[in-house]
Parts: C-alpha cells; structure tokens; sequence
C-alpha cells in the first residue's frame, strides 16, 4: 500500500513537473483567448442593442423616459455653468449642449457619421429652427478652438437655441 502511495506521488510530481514549465505559455494563451472572448462579447452587446432594449423595457414598466429624465438633468447642469458668469463654464456649457443636440439627433433617426452629416438633413419641417440651431453648431464647432471665448450671454443664445430644439423633439417641457 505504502509503494502504491509513493508511485501515485511520484506520477503527480512527474506530470506536475512537465506542466510547470509550460504554465507561463498557458496562462498567456487563456489570456488572449479570453481577451477576444471578451471582446466579441461586447461586440455582440452593442450590435444586437441589447442594452438599448433593456432600457425601453424598463420604460414601458416604469413609464419613465430615461432620455428625458438624463436630458433634464444635463440641462439643468448646463444652465447652472451658464449662470455662473464663468467664459470658461459657459464654454463647456455650449459644447455639452452641443454634444446632447448630436445624441438627440441620433434617437430622432438623423442618419450620418457625425453631427454635420446629421445637421445638413434637418429642414423647416423637421425642426422649425433648423437655422439657428446650424448656425449655433457652427459657433460651438468655433469654440473647440481655445483661442476663441465664448461669454455668457453668448452662451445663453446658443443655449436657448438648442432649447426650442429640443422642446420640438419632445425632450423639455
């Protein structure tokens, strides 16, 4: 019993033995293996919608519109930058509204790679200040720029720009 014993320790220690050496070369296989896994998964995820599904699930439960709920919130964060009297928060102010009016666009099926190729399909039908709305973008895509300064009353316009647009859309009351 005693040499049956020593010959399975042997025999573990003989196969352990062999695998040590190559464990380092495993372990970066599982590694990279598991990375792309990963990624396909994510992939996937965002492919199929699977999140945006979840969320108008839970919309259709709870009867909360999430978009206006966030859209509210980044509103009224927006308006306290522009209040502030600060260039540099009114700044930040009208790129995030800038940014909000690109999302909004998305969800209201304006098509294109960027909010330019979106801007250029709006007509008077489809947003009755599609104008100023264009022309608003065109003085955020100015201030990206960090030479250029945007003021507060500045900011303001743009602003409520960007407020009649989304009030059209449904999205402010």
């Amino acid at each position: 019993m005693n040499n049956w014993i020593q010959k399975i320790i042997e025999d573990w220690n003989l196969g352990f033995g062999y695998y040590s050496n190559i464990l380092p070369v495993l372990n970066v296989i599982a590694l990279v293996i598991s990375g792309i896994l990963l990624w396909f998964v994510v992939y996937l995820y965002i492919k199929l919608d699977i999140l945006g599904k979840k969320v108008r699930k839970y919309e259709e439960l709870t009867g909360v519109d999430v978009m206006k709920k966030f859209l509210r919130k980044a509103w009224t964060d927006i308006i306290k930058k522009i209040n502030s009297g600060n260039d540099i928060k009114a700044k930040n102010a009208v790129q995030d509204a800038d940014k909000i009016l690109n999302e909004v666009l998305k969800l209201n099926g304006f098509m294109g790679k960027n909010i330019n190729e979106r801007l250029i399909q709006l007509t008077e039908k489809t947003l009755p200040n599609c104008r100023e709305v264009i022309h608003a973008h065109s003085l955020c895509e100015k201030a990206k720029d960090e030479d250029f300064t945007v003021t507060s009353s500045e900011a303001k316009n743009i602003c409520l720009i960007y407020q009649k647009a989304f009030k059209h859309f449904g999205l402010l009351d």
